[in-house]
């Protein structure tokens, strides 16, 4: 049987890495992957106009009205939200990374599922689609 590990890559589900390629995630250069990381975000938020011109738009026609209204405060909401999401992603893929023990990571596990669902709940509250 393959044992993974399970990270959160946001509050839609989980990515779920064989064990091997989580220890090699675990002992390779950290920098390096936060730098990726980093530059992700970057990407992101570099592009969350042009998505939603583009994309959003057309299926949430409503959407047009809130761009004209807050002008590019939008896109740094959104943004900063993204990035918070992303980075607390991170945190917990080195909270795993630190685990000593099958039990500590287990109890990762199920704060993780809590954080996840609350998560969802707030976006279900505030009607988001």
């Amino acid at each position: 049987m393959m044992l993974a590990i399970c990270f959160q890559p946001g509050f839609s589900g989980y990515l779920c890495l064989p064990l091997d390629l989580h220890w090699h995630f675990c002992s390779a250069s950290l920098n390096s992957y936060y730098e990726d990381h980093c530059l992700v975000n970057t990407i992101i938020a570099e592009t969350i106009d042009q998505v939603q011109d583009e994309v959003i738009e057309k299926y949430s026609p409503g959407m047009d009205w809130v761009d004209r209204l807050l002008g590019r405060l939008d896109e740094k909401l959104i943004a900063l939200l993204i990035t918070r999401w992303r980075n607390r992603v991170w945190e917990r893929a080195l909270d795993f990374c630190a685990c000593a023990s099958a039990q500590k990571e287990q109890q990762l596990h199920q704060e993780l599922e809590t954080e996840v669902m609350e998560t969802a709940h707030w976006i279900e509250r505030i009607g988001w689609q």
